[in-house]
């Protein structure tokens, strides 16, 4: 029963909080990764804004493309630790959004 034994070691309200907290105890620059997508993310959200409310600055589009690159290679290595943390506990969450 390797995901009860997976939900008392990390107690989280879902299963991706459940994984980030493993991510972050159990695989090397987890905590890292994780907190680099929440300032890539926070990032292009506040360019976003600068830009609908009418920025027109090529460089400040430049920073938003480089911040939502940055987001999206983080997110594959997540993805990356997510896989490794689910085989060393030999589960596979169906929906864990």
């Amino acid at each position: 029963m390797p995901w009860q034994e997976f939900k008392d070691k990390y107690k989280g309200r879902t299963p991706r909080a459940r994984i980030n907290r493993a991510i972050r105890a159990e695989c090397a620059g987890g905590s890292e990764c994780l907190d680099a997508i929440n300032h890539f993310l926070l990032m292009s959200q506040s360019i976003e804004r600068r830009i609908d409310t009418g920025a027109n600055d090529l460089a400040l589009g430049e920073k938003y493309n480089v911040a939502l690159e940055a987001h999206e290679r983080l997110v594959s290595i997540r993805d990356a630790m997510s896989a490794a943390v689910k085989r060393r506990w030999d589960f596979e969450l169906e929906n864990e959004e």
